[in-house]
Formats: C-alpha cells, sequence, structure tokens
C-alpha cells in the first residue's frame, strides 16, 4: 500500500521508514481508541468526563493525579479548608459528587473561585488549579490564578444565533489581539472588540480573525507565546558603540575588548533570561495548609536549576523550626526551665539555646526560599511575596518570639543589666565601624507592635526611653530593587564600558559622524562632593569626554598623576536621559553651565570666565539628534558587566592587577567608578574548595568561554553559553549579589540589600557576631544575639512590605509566555458567555474565527499550571530535561501518555465545539517536529534537516491526530501551522500520509523584506530573489504569506512602515500641515503598498496581515511594566487614525481595502494558475500571471518606462482594475487612462502567447484584467442568512437605494428586487447603496462605519448575515415581487450619475 505523498513527492522515498513510522503510529492509535474509547471523537470530550459536569442531583468533579496520596476540593465554599475530599477510582483518577442545594442551585456558588488540594506520595502538599476548568480568575494580590465554577443559570447562557461561515478558498487572515484591540489606552473587551472592530475587518475585506492568547496565560499582554528576545534582539540593530583612547595596561585592553563585545552581544539576550529568572519565581510560591487538626506544610516542589544540580528548598523544614520556636516561646511564658519561673531567661538556658537555634536556621531557610525561588538575594522580605501564608507564619513566630524576649527583659532588671552589657561592644563597635545607631533599634518598632497588638505595657519606661534614645520612630525602606549608591557607580562603570576604545566599531559611524560637529573647551566639573576641577571637554561622535590636561589652567598634583596615566572619563550621549521638564541638556545661570544626567547621575559644567556654554550646548543637541532614540538597556547592561569583570579580569596576571590598582586610585572624585575599579572591588575568585565557590567557578568560566567565542565572531555559541550561564549566576548566591550590587566581592559576606538601613533597624552582621562571641563568650549572653536576629528576622518582613509588594509584582514586568489554564479563555477580557458572542457576530459577519492554540509547550507555573500537576515533574509533560524547553523556560507534553493525549485532543474539540472556533493556528510546532525543538539548527531544503534522529515521531503522530479530529468535527475548519523548518508534508492531508495542516505560515517573507529595507538601498533590490522567496513553496502544499509579522510590531523592533518612513510617521502625515507628501513619506507609501500587494499576489494562498498595519499604525505594541510605569498607552491600536481625513494614514487603509476587494471579486488566492512573466533586476520589474489578472511592479526609484511590452497569456483587451497610484491611495495618478481605456492584445512576448504595452511609471504596480470579465454590470442579491438575520420570510419589497451624482449632486434612486431576490444595475465599477425594507425602514451594513454597502468593481455580490457584502449570489429561493413592486425588465443603467430608464417605483407607503 502506497501513500499519495510519494506520489506527489517521489523524493520523499528515502525518508519512507520514517513517515511510514508516524503513519502507522496514527492509525495505530485510531484503532486503539477506537477499540477502547468507541472512536477517537468520543476519546476527546474528555470535558464531559473531567472537570465539573453536571449529573442528576448536582456536579461531578473529576481530576486526574497519579501521583496523588489524598485530593481535597478548597474554596471560597468551604472556607478554602480540607473538608471536600476525592475518592480514588484507580487509573490516577480522583472524583467527588456536589449534591444540589436544597432549592437546586449548585452545592458550589456560580462564580466563586476554587483550587485542588492534594497531598503527594511523598508527602508534600500541593495546590493547584483544576487543569479542566472552564475559567481562571488571577488574584491581583499574588498574581496567581483560581479556578473559577463557571455554571450560569441556562437563561443567561449565550446561545449561538449564526451558523459557521463555509470554508474560505481564498483565506485572508486579520491577527488580532483582543486586549489590545481599542483606541483607548486600555484592556479591551470580548464585546468591545466583537462590536468594534469585527466590523471593520469585514469592512477591509477579510474573511478571517486569527485570535492571539485565547486561552488563559500568566501575562495578560503577551501573544500567549515565547516574547523574550523580541525586544532585545531588535534593539541590538540600533545599539551603537561609541569609541574612545585608552591607556589602560595591555592586558586588561584586552579583556577590555571581549568585554565589549561581550556586552554589546548579550544584551540581545539578556531579557529572555530575565523573563526565565523571572518565570521561576512562580514555580514556588506555595501556601502552608491545615490538615486533620495538625499543622502540616507543603513543600517548594524541586524545580531544576540552569545548572541542572540543586534543588530549591522544602518549606518542611522551615516549618520545623517555625514550630519548635513557638513552642519554646510558650515555654519560656510558661517557666518551663529551673524553679518554673515564668518569664524566665537565666533559669531556663536550654531553651533560649533552642531559639537561638531554630531562629536562625529558620532565617537561614527562609533566605534559601527566596533566594532561589526570586534568583536575587537573600532578603528574607521577600519571603510573603513567595508565599503569603508562608510569610505571615514566618513572622508572626518571630513577631512571638520577639513579644517574648520583650516581656522577660522587661520583667526582670538583672536581665536589663545583663542586655546592658551585651550590647555595650555592640554599640562600641558600631561606633567605631560608623555603623549607627545602635543595634536595639529594633525594639523600638517591636514595642509598638506588641503595645498595638497585645495590649501590653511597659513596666519600666524611663529605662527603655533612655536606652532607645535617638533610634528613629519608623524603620527605613530600602530600595525596591538594588541600593542607589552602587547602582550610580554601576552606571557608571557601564557606560563607561561601552564607550571604552579600541573595540568595535559599527560600519555606519563614519558615514553617520562624518558632517557632524565637535567641539573642545576647558571647564570647571562639579563633582558629587560639591568640589569644583579644572577639566578639558571634547564633544566627538556622539560622546563627551573629560580629562585632566595641563592645557586647562589650575591642575593640581592629583590631577597631574591623573594626566599622567591618561585618565579620562567618557560617557555616551545616547545614554543620557531627559528631565521631566526640559531639554536633555539644559543651560541655567544664564549660558555659563550646563547640566546633563544618565538615569543615576547628573553632571554640572560651567564655563572658565569669560566664556560660555552655549557651543556646547549645540553640539551636544547636535548628536543627539544624530543619534536619536538609542538610549536604552543601560539598566540590564550593568548587571552583564559585572559579571563580565568578575569572571576575567587579572586572574592570574598580578602585573596587570597592581597597573589597575594604580588607575583606580588615582579615580576622579567625582565618585563615578570605571571598570578597573570595579575590577579591583569585586577581586578574584577565591581559592576555597566549598561547592558553592567552586559553582561559582565554573559559572565564570563558562561566561569566560562564552565571551571569547563572542569576540571570535562565533555569536550564536557565545550567546547560548552566556545566556545559560547568566541564569545560572542569577540562582547563585554569591555571583546573584555581585550582580545585583548586594556584593563587591565574591568571597565577601553576604550583606542584606540596604545594610546601612538594616542596621538601624538592629540587623547584626557576620563579622559582627564573631567580635561580639570574642569579647562575651558563649556564655548566657548569646541569648541577646539570637534574639537580635528573631527581631530583625520579623522587623524586614513588617518594614519592607512596599518592597513586597514591587516584587510580587515581577511576574507582570515581562511577558511570560505560556498557557496556564488550556481550557479557560483569557479572563482579562471578559466572561467565557462574552467570548461566545465574540465568535458568533464574526459569524454574523461571515468571518471565521481561528484560535492561536499553544499545544508545543506549557507554561512552567506550578501554582497555577498544569506542571507538576500531581507533584511530580511528568504528570502531563515530559519529566526531567526532556520536559523542559531550555529557551523559553517552558514544559514539553508527553503525547505518549494515554491521559495527556485526552488532554490534548479534548481541549481542541473543546473550543471547537463550546466556542465554535472555525479552526487553528498551530503556535510554535517547528518545538514539537524536532527533539532539539529547532535550537541551533538550519533549515535548507535537505531532507537531512527534517528526518533522522531528530525527527520527534510522538509529536508527529499528535499533529495527525489532531488535524484529522478538527477536520472531522468542523469539516468547513481551517488549521494553520507556524513553522519555520519548512517541514515536508505539514500542509498535505492526513489521507495522503501529510501532517493535515491546511496552511504553513511562510515566515521567510517578513524575514526578507526587513533584510532588503535594512541593508540595501532601493535601487540594490534583486527582483529574482524577492520572486524566488515569494514563490519557495512546496508542490501542493498551501502557504499563507505575510509582508511583516506581529513581532515586528513589537517595542524596540520595525513594522516595514516604520522602516520606510522613521520619524516622518509622526510629522509629515498631516495634509493640513503638508498638502504635498515629503520625499519620505512619498516613498514609503508607494512602497507599503506594492510590498503588501505583492505578497498578496504571488506569495501564497492565502494572506495575512497583523492590526493595525494595514494603515502603518505609528505606534509599537509596548506592554504595561514598570519600565513604562504599567501605562497601555502603547499596547493599543489607534484604529481613530486612517478615518481622520487630514491624516495619510487613510491612503494605506483604503489600498488595504481596495485591494482586499479585488481579491474578494476575482479570488486569485485560491487559483492554480500562477506564473511569473519577467523579474528584470536592472529596470526593477516583476510581472506575473496570478489567475485571471496580470500584476505588473516597477521598483525602480527613478525610472518609469512609456510602451514597455510584457508578456501574458490572454488575447483579449486588457483593462486596468487597480493600481498604487489612485489618487485615493495617495498617488499621483499616472495610470487613470487603463481604468478607461482597455490595452489590445499584442503578439507573443516573454515566452508567452500575447502581450501588452503599457505606461510603467517608477515605485508603481497596476493590475489588469480581460476587459470581458469587467462587463455585465453590478447584481446585488438576498441571501436567507440576511433575511433570517431580520426576521423576513422573503426579499418582497425590499429595495436598494443607489447613491448617484446628477448635475453635481448627490442623489438617490431606488431599485427593487426582482423575483430572483436580485437588483441589476449597469455600473463599470463602485456601487454604493443602502438596503431598504418594504416598509422603508433602512437595513444598515454591520460591516461600514456609515450603515452603506459599498462593491468595486463589477460582479455577482449578495447581502448576507447581519449585514455584510460577500461574493456570489445568495442561496435564496426564488419568490414573487410584492404587490404594486414592478420587477424591472433589464438592468437599469446608471452611467455617469444618471439613470437611462425610470427606475423601479418603491413600494407604496415607503
Amino acid at each position: 500500500m502506497s501513500l499519495k505523498i510519494f506520489e506527489i513527492d517521489g523524493t520523499l522515498r528515502g525518508c519512507e521508514g520514517q513517515i511510514w513510522d508516524r503513519v502507522n503510529g496514527y492509525r495505530w492509535w485510531k484503532n486503539e481508541l477506537a477499540e477502547k474509547e468507541g472512536g477517537f471523537e468520543k476519546f476527546a470530550e474528555g470535558y464531559k468526563i473531567f472537570g465539573f459536569n453536571k449529573t442528576e442531583g448536582g456536579y461531578i468533579y473529576r481530576e486526574w493525579l497519579p501521583n496523588a496520596k489524598q485530593v481535597f476540593l478548597i474554596g471560597e465554599f468551604n472556607g478554602w479548608q480540607n473538608s471536600t475530599p476525592l475518592e480514588n477510582e484507580g487509573f490516577g483518577r480522583w472524583k467527588v459528587f456536589l449534591p444540589d442545594k436544597a432549592d437546586g442551585s449548585p452545592y458550589i456558588p456560580h462564580a466563586s473561585q476554587l483550587k485542588v488540594r492534594l497531598e503527594s506520595n511523598d508527602g508534600a502538599w500541593h495546590d493547584r488549579v483544576p487543569a479542566w476548568t472552564k475559567l481562571a480568575w488571577q488574584d491581583h494580590s499574588t498574581n496567581l490564578f483560581n479556578g473559577v465554577f463557571w455554571e450560569p443559570k441556562e437563561e443567561d447562557r449565550f446561545s449561538f444565533k449564526h451558523a459557521r461561515p463555509e470554508k474560505p478558498a481564498n483565506l485572508k487572515i486579520y491577527e488580532a489581539h483582543v486586549g489590545m484591540g481599542t483606541v483607548e489606552p486600555k484592556v479591551s473587551t470580548y464585546v468591545e472588540f466583537a462590536d468594534n472592530v469585527l466590523p471593520r475587518i469585514k469592512r477591509m475585506g477579510y474573511n478571517c480573525v486569527q485570535l492571539m492568547a485565547v486561552a488563559e496565560h500568566a501575562h495578560y499582554g503577551c501573544f500567549g507565546y515565547h516574547v523574550s528576545l523580541l525586544l532585545p534582539v531588535a534593539a541590538v540593530s540600533r545599539f551603537k558603540l561609541v569609541l574612545a583612547k585608552s591607556t589602560a595596561p595591555p592586558s586588561f585592553v584586552a579583556g577590555m575588548q571581549r568585554r565589549q563585545c561581550v556586552a554589546l552581544c548579550f544584551i540581545f539576550m539578556l531579557a529572555g533570561a530575565e523573563a526565565v529568572r523571572t518565570a521561576e519565581s512562580a514555580n514556588v510560591m506555595h501556601s502552608v495548609v491545615l490538615h486533620s487538626g495538625r499543622r502540616s506544610s507543603q513543600s517548594f516542589e524541586g524545580t531544576m536549576d540552569v545548572a541542572g544540580s540543586e534543588m530549591i528548598p522544602s518549606s518542611d523544614s522551615l516549618m520545623r523550626h517555625l514550630t519548635a520556636l513557638n513552642t519554646s516561646a510558650e515555654d519560656v511564658q510558661d517557666g518551663k526551665g529551673f524553679w518554673r519561673v515564668k518569664n524566665c531567661m537565666m533559669t531556663c538556658p536550654l531553651i533560649w539555646t533552642k531559639i537561638i537555634y531554630h531562629s536562625w536556621l529558620a532565617r537561614s531557610d527562609a533566605k534559601k526560599i527566596v533566594a532561589d525561588s526570586f534568583a536575587a538575594g537573600d532578603d528574607v522580605a521577600m519571603l510573603p511575596s513567595v508565599s503569603q501564608p508562608l510569610g505571615d507564619s514566618f513572622r508572626g513566630t518571630m513577631r512571638k518570639t520577639v513579644w517574648t524576649f520583650l516581656k522577660v527583659i522587661d520583667d526582670s532588671v538583672v536581665q536589663r543589666i545583663l542586655l546592658a552589657l551585651f550590647f555595650a561592644p555592640l554599640g562600641l563597635f558600631r561606633v567605631l565601624t560608623k555603623m549607627s545607631p545602635l543595634g536595639l533599634c529594633f525594639l523600638k518598632q517591636a514595642w509598638k507592635d506588641l503595645e498595638a497588638n497585645e495590649d501590653y505595657e511597659q513596666k519600666h519606661t524611663t529605662w527603655w526611653s533612655f536606652f532607645l534614645a535617638g533610634c528613629p520612630d519608623q524603620p527605613p525602606e530600602t530600595a525596591a530593587f538594588e541600593d542607589d549608591a552602587s547602582t550610580s557607580d554601576l552606571m557608571g562603570s557601564m557606560v563607561y564600558a561601552l564607550a571604552k576604545p579600541d573595540g568595535l566599531e559599527m560600519e555606519d559611524q563614519t558615514i553617520k559622524w562624518g558632517n557632524a560637529s565637535t567641539h573642545v573647551q576647558c571647564v570647571r566639573k562639579l563633582s558629587r562632593k560639591g568640589e569644583w576641577s579644572t577639566r578639558r571637554i571634547m564633544i566627538e561622535r556622539g560622546t563627551i569626554t573629560w580629562t585632566a590636561d595641563s592645557i586647562c589652567k589650575d591642575v593640581g598634583v592629583v590631577d597631574q598623576v591623573r594626566e599622567f596615566f591618561g585618565h579620562e572619563k567618557v560617557f555616551s550621549l545616547e545614554f543620557l536621559t531627559q528631565p521631566p521638564a526640559g531639554d536633555t541638556v539644559e543651560l541655567f545661570n544664564g549660558t555659563d553651565c550646563i547640566n546633563f544626567q544618565n538615569p543615576y547621575r547628573q553632571f554640572t559644567f560651567c564655563a572658565e570666565p569669560g566664556y560660555t556654554m552655549q557651543k556646547a550646548k549645540e553640539v551636544m543637541d547636535e548628536h543627539l539628534g544624530i543619534l536619536g532614540g538609542e538610549r536604552q538597556l543601560l539598566q540590564l547592561t550593568a548587571k552583564v558587566e559585572r559579571l563580565i569583570v568578575a569572571s576575567g579580569v587579572g586572574q592570574g596576571d598580578e602585573r596587570a592587577e597592581e597597573e589597575v590598582k594604580e588607575l583606580a586610585q588615582g579615580m576622579d572624585d567625582s565618585g563615578d567608578s570605571s571598570v578597573e575599579g570595579l575590577a579591583v572591588q569585586i577581586g578574584n575568585i577565591s581559592d576555597s574548595e566549598a561547592p558553592e565557590v567552586q559553582k561559582a567557578k565554573e559559572i565564570l568560566k563558562q561566561v569566560q568561554k562564552g565571551s571569547s567565542l563572542l569576540a571570535l565572531g562565533d555569536v550564536h555559541g557565545g550567546t547560548a553559553l552566556l545566556q545559560e550561564a547568566y541564569a545560572a549566576a542569577h540562582r547563585h548566591e554569591k555571583l546573584s549579589d555581585i550582580m545585583h550590587g548586594k556584593a563587591t566581592k565574591l568571597d565577601a559576606s553576604v550583606e542584606e540589600p540596604g545594610a546601612a538601613s538594616a542596621g538601624a533597624a538592629g540587623g547584626i552582621s557576620t563579622t559582627e557576631l564573631i567580635i561580639i562571641l570574642a569579647i562575651c563568650g558563649f556564655g548566657v549572653l548569646c541569648v541577646g544575639i539570637g534574639l537580635a536576629f528573631a527581631a530583625n528576622n520579623f522587623l524586614e518582613v513588617d518594614s519592607l512590605e512596599s518592597k513586597v509588594r514591587v516584587l510580587s509584582n515581577v511576574t507582570q514586568a515581562l511577558p511570560l509566555p505560556h498557557v496556564t489554564s488550556f481550557f479557560a479563555p483569557a479572563s482579562r477580557s471578559g466572561t467565557p458567555e462574552e467570548l461566545k458572542y465574540l465568535v458568533d457576530t464574526a459569524h454574523g459577519l461571515g468571518i471565521h474565527v481561528l484560535m492561536d492554540l499553544v499545544h508545543a509547550h506549557a507554561s512552567s507555573n506550578t501554582l497555577d499550571g498544569i506542571a507538576q500537576m500531581d507533584g511530580t515533574d511528568h504528570c502531563y509533560t515530559h519529566g526531567g530535561p526532556k520536559g523542559h524547553h531550555s529557551e523559553w523556560d517552558s514544559k514539553i507534553f508527553n503525547y505518549l501518555k494515554y491521559e495527556v493525549l485526552r488532554f490534548l485532543l479534548s481541549n481542541v474539540k473543546w473550543w471547537l465545539e463550546e466556542y465554535k472556533f472555525d479552526g487553528f493556528r498551530f503556535d510554535g510546532i517547528t518545538s514539537m517536529l524536532y527533539h532539539s525543538h529547532g535550537i541551533g539548527k538550519g533549515y535548507t531544503g535537505g531532507y537531512h534537516e527534517y528526518f533522522g534522529l531528530d525527527a520527534d515521531i510522538d509529536s508527529h503522530i499528535y499533529l495527525m491526530l489532531s488535524n484529522d479530529l478538527i477536520h472531522t468535527v468542523v469539516p468547513s475548519a481551517v488549521t494553520v501551522a507556524e513553522d519555520v523548518s519548512g517541514m515536508p508534508t505539514i500542509g498535505l492531508p492526513v489521507e495522503y500520509g501529510g501532517f493535515g495542516f491546511d496552511y504553513r505560515l511562510a515566515m521567510a517573507i517578513p524575514d526578507m523584506f526587513i533584510k532588503l529595507l535594512k541593508e540595501v538601498g532601493d535601487d540594490g533590490w534583486d527582483m529574482g530573489h524577492i520572486c524566488y522567496t515569494l514563490t519557495n513553496r512546496r508542490h501542493l502544499e498551501k502557504v499563507v504569506a505575510y509582508a511583516e509579522s506581529h513581532d515586528q510590531a513589537i517595542v524596540g523592533d520595525k513594522t516595514i512602515a516604520f522602516w520606510l518612513m522613521d520619524a516622518a510617521m509622526y510629522t509629515d502625515m498631516s495634509i493640513f500641515q503638508n498638502p504635498h507628501h515629503t520625499m519620505a513619506v512619498d516613498r514609503g507609501l508607494a512602497l507599503h503598498k506594492m510590498i503588501r500587494l505583492l505578497v498578496q499576489g504571488l506569495g501564497g494562498e492565502g494572506y495575512l496581515n497583523f492590526m493595525g498595519n494595514e494603515f502603518g499604525h505609528p505606534e509599537w505594541v509596548d506592554f504595561p511594566r514598570p519600565e513604562n510605569g504599567w501605562s497601555h498607552h502603547h499596547c493599543r491600536r489607534r484604529f481613530d487614525l486612517p478615518e481622520d481625513d487630514l491624516l495619510r494614514y487613510k491612503f494605506f487603509q483604503n489600498f488595504d481595502e481596495l485591494m482586499n476587494a479585488l481579491e474578494n471579486r476575482f479570488q486569485f488566492l485560491s487559483s492554480g494558475h500562477q506564473y511569473v512573466t519577467l523579474k528584470h533586476s536592472e529596470d526593477k520589474l516583476i510581472v506575473f500571471e496570478r489567475g485571471d489578472l496580470l500584476f505588473i511592479f516597477n521598483f525602480h526609484p527613478c525610472n518609469s518606462y512609456d510602451g514597455y511590452q510584457l508578456g501574458c497569456c490572454w488575447n483579449e483587451p486588457m483593462r486596468t482594475v487597480l493600481d498604487t497610484d489612485e489618487g485615493r491611495f495617495g498617488g499621483h495618478q499616472r495610470l487613470e487612462y487603463g481604468h478607461a481605456n482597455p490595452f489590445p492584445p499584442m503578439h507573443g512576448m516573454h515566452s508567452r502567447n500575447h502581450s501588452v504595452k503599457l505606461y510603467v511609471p517608477s515605485r508603481t504596480a497596476q493590475v489588469l484584467v480581460r476587459d470581458s470579465l469587467v462587463q455585465g454590470g453590478v447584481k446585488i442579491y438576498v441571501d436567507a442568512s440576511f433575511l433570517e438575520a431580520n426576521c423576513l420570510e422573503s426579499p418582497a419589497g425590499m429595495q436598494i437605494a443607489l447613491q448617484v451624482c446628477k448635475d453635481g449632486k448627490e442623489e438617490t434612486m431606488d431599485f427593487a428586487f426582482n423575483s430572483e431576490g436580485c437588483v441589476e444595475l449597469a455600473l463599470d465599477f463602485a456601487a454604493t447603496f443602502q438596503v431598504l425594507r418594504a416598509d422603508g425602514e433602512e437595513l444598515p451594513c454591520k460591516a461600514s462605519k456609515d450603515g452603506f454597502y459599498r462593491v468595486y468593481f463589477p460582479g455577482d455580490y449578495a447581502v448576507a448575515g447581519l449585514g455584510y457584502i460577500k461574493n456570489g449570489k445568495g442561496s435564496l429561493p426564488a419568490v414573487s415581487p410584492a404587490p404594486g413592486v414592478a420587477a424591472p425588465k433589464a438592468a437599469a443603467e446608471v452611467s455617469g450619475g444618471y439613470a437611462t430608464e425610470e427606475p423601479a417605483p418603491a413600494v407604496a407607503g415607503a
């Protein structure tokens, strides 16, 4: 038995064995499911078994948790208590019957939140969102999701009204994100999208909408998949290095060159690693549970770190220590020491020893949990954001311990004396080391809390007041993420590093700065200490350099030393920031001084007497203008530089170290730190054999290796190593501290963020501890030490809640990319019923609705996703490394598992049946097709790249099963594969042996146009290469072509319109201010139209556009995040712009509407006829036939050709039906002749039998069709769906009111529908009309902004659905005209705005 695919492509027989493996696997599953489940369609109804399902007398809830020991359903309905147990049915299934209440309402109230709680076989407890939940809501205090019991009353359930549209043969997709589908800066709703955007999509001529991020996912702004590399990759294309002279030691200069390369190349993968690190935080946010009346704890899953060796610590250990502390505190109060003295200390030393011991270890465990989950140091202040219940328990226990200590001291004069003796050396130590005030200040806040919570009154207020004198009333707050002082220095270091010399220089620097001014001047510089020093400044090539130079006067001895060593400071102007009000470079004190700043530092320069800073400001402003917006990523780069410096500065080179130290000693008094100084601060790697140090060595060696590869030009290999090392360093306590500015040396003791502030609250460092123990010995005074630690634990948590709130929102800062609840629609845009309304409205407008389906991977979040659903890493996903996607930090499904297959296939059928979606765009399936996930591979078409050991046959089988299911359940469904590799047979039917997709995205096309626009001048475009890329697709495997992807709309990248016009998108789009196009706009407008038409005409069998690109949207997409103040300003689509007649955006949109109308009329996308007649790179011409149309493109920026003869296959006169130069599209109207006058056929040309000769202006495209196909006028039919939507039985008495122009005035003429439900109009081209009922009431077009229906080309059209125009005759049976309505005998001719016959009379009484 042979497969059809081998007949289509005989070369596939070389891979026949592996192809048969997948086909036989698919057939085996079909047979297995038919035998065991009654067919794979029934098997795919798992949502009728799992989750909540209505049964007689109540609901059954069922979950698959194969590793569970016991399971509870918890939620608002039972106070989140373990009072609703599930019973084990075997085979991993757990269920509970929930009887209805006496009044018939559900046991669980509708729209209440819940979770499933389980104890796994290892004894750990886990709270999980039900895997089959129909809705999930986010708790904004924790950013975690809870499942929602969504069972509205029957009258509140949405009922679909409109049938699915027929499967479009000419697929034109409008890709959209519901959340940003609004003009207003907010999250758009499903209802708003349905009412406002869907009609617009239909008006623009698209027959399909593709909705991104429909399934619930962890970040509300993202597209539902991994986007972490989009920003930095684009940003690096705009990032520039500016160079200056260097006099650093040779050994160090070599290292600097390497680090410069690393700093540049590292940036573009930095946000990816940051997103991975941020995503990890959600994996460990668990809660303490109470079970069977005893205290228990839920363990933190053992999530592997980047290095693959360490596990996130369990909260069990922490809870044991907290329990022991609670017990010990009670023992102290009850006097369970010697002689039963209550509130004891001296008489119960063993109890206090236990308190010290458990307090110390509890703090250690808490720090480890925070550090390993947030990878950001050891600040226990973040514990409540890791787990609010655990944080509360930690805080409560520490509070109780501190209060016990206070009561004990307050009760005994002896113990107060001992306390004073204890703190005397501590106070002395802090005074000598300038760490002030005294360490007892923590007690002041503790007293306040004790009095407020337990109504406890101090017995010895005078003693306490004296002892706590000078302590602040409130504990100081620390910075949210980093210490400001160290950050400032390190920001300076980064600017210095990026401007440091002899490294890299961009190729365009000479051109860029060729005509730029330079400026040199002696100035007075103000240091941070408020001291003035003389410097010589130089402004050139985007930098400002200041140097201690004897040319300028008053150079002291220190400055002479600096001059001798060649010390200078270089700042790149691209890193300057603009103050809230004013210029980036500001003049003050007349014109004598200037100010400018980077994000962390302000600089002041003043002119010498008799001079001004006016010229310096002018030159700096000029350079800033050249640099444009290239001033970002500085903060992320600082972390990179710290790690790089730690990895390679002066190791094993004593001479280099000494030279660096000498140079560092001559640092500028301003406090700016150079990389050399930073290197000295960090120092060498310790020789310790401790595992932590050894691991640090391994990470830093990988940094060195990766940076070396980058220096040698291996960007891919170097980047891969560095990204992995960067993530690993974040998980390493010491390296993370260095990267975040919390430590300055690898072997230094870890300081808390804001160490000075923490000291004010009573924190005790390890150094202090050693000194105290040496002075006091290990006697009873150790009690005070332990209590100081305990108190500080408590106070840190309480006093830094503002910090906690900031950190708890980290998960929103970057787009967490993956689906968490597969059966739940994204709740941020509305309810399930509102999503159904959206889909139904689309069907009423004749629009197919595709959903972005993410089955390639799942979110790695454990608390609100299905990763580790049963407490193991191999429930729904593969276990170990195979189950982890290294680049996306997501989990990979195990497609071989029976219940996993049920889950995924049921998910497919759920969206088809419950929400009536019409198909899917399968996201990221390149990752599914290969074990390597396509990482590090290139695909050039050789079959060895697609088949072999890397092919993931299990995934192949699943894709065949899912496509088969989709097309079986909904025969009109459309499936699109997002595959960058071009896997053979991906677009062939399952019965042929293919994967079953209807289309594959042609992802090479937008990449080609980006490359052309970025790197090639207009006159250098290769027409042959363009045509090859557009036509390079496999036989019979259809593709969806698109000119630009949604990736380009993300902040940091550019759309085609932006590449073409850049700043002119903002400054030159007003017709009122600029009646004539500027050169930039004229070029951009012309090429934008041509590129889109070329892609639609030649690129594939389908077409796709991302929302807003049809009118050249001037704003990028920037999701709300901390850096933009959580703003929605750029997370929206400005649909208002093309509706403004005074803005040129309307020209882009007008053309897009007409281009799609042309395709809808002639449907060339579905035509099998495609022939490229001419691709002339010198003349810059592309000519091709597609369907019934002839497309002619002239991309030449200057040359127009008159009388250019072009071959074609038609021996008929040819008429122009569309051209990009029309006035309504903002063109110059150079091709008007061809619209009114057909071109006669001529002799053969270009290997075609016939030809036409015509005028081909520069930067224009024109489309011709046989003149015979635009004869016969316009026919308007009424479709049965339109009558049904308007509750009409027939079109009897209905009319159209046609807009005509008579004597220069607009009028309407009424025409009645004939017995066939048709009106015939003898129009050459466009018609604009209204549809009227028999009583004269208007039945408006829902797809237009004014209610009018419009057709643009002669042909047959039908008014259908909710009120839209579709091509072809309607499905209406013949009816008799209404009484009193005379059907016209022939078409009513309307020529030049005049009716040559009287129209049919209107219905009486209309």
